[in-house]
């Protein structure tokens, strides 16, 4: 199967940028440390997958003396809650790379049991390195059952927790590990 894979991030755009402030002062603290990415795959002119969630870059915020989970929570608080979780467990260390965290991973339910989740999940440090030339040092995500709506995304109604065990499957076949008996997960590359 041939897949069509667009990437963008949510720096393609910087508007309003006042020239008489600094470069820095433009982009705001948030945006410098992290920011936002979005991986729409498609087969033909047929949707099979999206992907989204946030890059943040360790190092720098690591240089800058920030606390890393200060600036999640400047962000949005998914991201908060994932990297206050992945800091205060044995997974984090502070090596140089990016952290990236997993904020959606939706397959079509059409091209479900084809191999492509596996594959995502498997070369997804590869494919970001490919479009933004970082390395990244580990991926983490939060189990949540989703679908995609006409312009947001809303919670599967997933009472016996039938999605959460299969997603907790293909994560963990994709060498994820569970962070403290939660619906978190993390895989670690550096």
């Amino acid at each position: 199967m041939n897949l069509k894979f667009d990437f963008y991030t949510d720096k393609n755009t910087l508007e309003d940028v006042d020239v008489s402030r600094s470069f820095e002062e433009n982009i705001g603290e948030s945006r410098k440390y992290a920011f936002k990415f979005f991986l729409d795959i498609s087969d033909e002119n047929y949707k099979v997958a999206k992907i989204s969630g946030y890059i943040l870059d360790d190092e720098q915020i690591s240089e800058d003396e920030e606390d890393i989970i200060d600036i999640a929570d400047m962000i949005d608080q998914d991201l908060y809650n994932a990297i206050d979780k992945l800091v205060n467990s044995d997974y984090f260390t502070y090596d140089e790379g990016y952290i990236a965290y997993l904020e959606r991973f939706y397959i079509f339910p059409e091209y479900r049991n084809k191999g492509i989740g596996n594959f995502m999940l498997n070369n997804l440090d590869k494919i970001l390195h490919y479009f933004l030339n970082i390395p990244i040092k580990c991926f983490i995500t939060y189990l949540k059952p989703q679908i995609p709506t006409e312009k947001d995304w809303i919670d599967l109604k997933d009472t016996n927790k039938t999605m959460k065990k299969l997603m907790a499957q293909v994560f963990k076949t994709a060498g994820y590990k569970q962070i403290k008996k939660s619906d978190y997960y993390v895989k670690i590359y550096i």
